[in-house]
């Protein structure tokens, strides 16, 4: 194994144990962003958070239906600042992201794209649900 590939797994493993945790309540405060029913392999979705939302300084995903191994979030903001969070890690059936922090002082989300995959194993539909914190 080369040094790039052991840093890159070290860095997913790392990501991977800091984002999870088992199923629960998202809790108060929290406010349902968008949500997505995914498709089968290897896609990309965008959730759209409506202009009146506000300003969100956390995020939190929920996975439901089938597992999904979630590659990457790209959060765009409404002064044009995007925020690259590479999560790597493969969600099982319920399961939730731990708090997300978002950087910076204007943190009005525009959208927040998904990469994703999801198994091909006869295990139904994955749907992923977004949640912001003011």
């Amino acid at each position: 194994m080369n040094r790039r590939t052991f840093i890159t797994a070290t860095a997913g493993v790392i990501t991977a144990a800091v984002l999870s945790t088992p199923a629960q309540a998202v809790g108060p405060n929290w406010e349902l962003l968008g949500s997505k029913r995914v498709n089968w392999l290897i896609d990309r979705d965008t959730v759209h958070v409506g202009p009146g939302a506000g300003t969100f300084r956390k995020l939190r995903l929920r996975v439901r239906g089938n597992g999904l191994f979630m590659h990457h979030l790209k959060v765009t903001f409404r002064n044009g600042g995007v925020q690259h969070i590479p999560v790597r890690f493969h969600f099982a059936q319920g399961s939730m992201t731990r708090v997300i922090d978002l950087r910076g002082n204007n943190r009005k989300n525009r959208k927040i794209t998904m990469t994703y995959s999801t198994p091909w194993n006869g295990n139904g539909v994955t749907k992923v649900k977004v949640w912001g914190k003011h």
